[in-house]
């Protein structure tokens, strides 16, 4: 997780809309932490020891989920995120998600679901509210089609390897 230490005052929401005015999202810190002053070592480096632990922000507000896919979600980012508490507005990304911790949700998801969800999804849409609906809304889609879901995609057939030659 990247975390901003500043001094200076500085206010923190303005200082996150800043930042995203320049940097991708990926590396907008996730925390962001006013201190006084930074703690020096005699060597002159920064005492990471002595600062203060961040507060991981999620969302805003709790918001419990409200539906059993929520319900699968949230207990599919918990688990891959190591987090207590998950909200259905909660960000990925914003409580310690990666790219990789996002290609292992997807696979999850697709085993647990049986949904095959492209990892973009994930990417604009990185609550459980948002990702919810983009699922409900592709259930929809597939039964009007008549298709059942995985059936967008060909199956995975192996095939025989030829023995190598040297």
């Amino acid at each position: 997780r990247l975390v901003a230490y500043v001094t200076g005052g500085s206010p923190v929401p303005e200082l996150r809309d800043y930042l995203r005015g320049w940097l991708p999202e990926y590396m907008v810190p996730q925390a962001i932490v006013a201190v006084e002053a930074l703690a020096r070592l005699p060597n002159g480096k920064v005492d990471r020891g002595a600062l203060p632990e961040p507060r991981w922000r999620g969302g805003g507000a709790y918001v419990p989920p409200r539906s059993e896919l929520e319900q699968t979600l949230v207990s599919t980012w918990k688990g891959l995120l190591g987090v207590e508490q998950v909200g259905v507005h909660d960000d990925f990304f914003a409580l310690g998600g990666h790219s990789l911790l996002a290609t292992r949700l997807m696979a999850r998801l697709r085993d647990t679901l049986g949904i095959d969800l492209p990892l973009l999804c994930l990417f604009e849409y990185p609550t459980v509210a948002g990702l919810a609906d983009v699922i409900e809304n592709r259930a929809v889609n597939e039964q009007q089609d008549g298709n059942k879901p995985g059936d967008s995609l060909p199956a995975i057939t192996r095939l025989p390897r030829e023995s190598a030659r040297a």
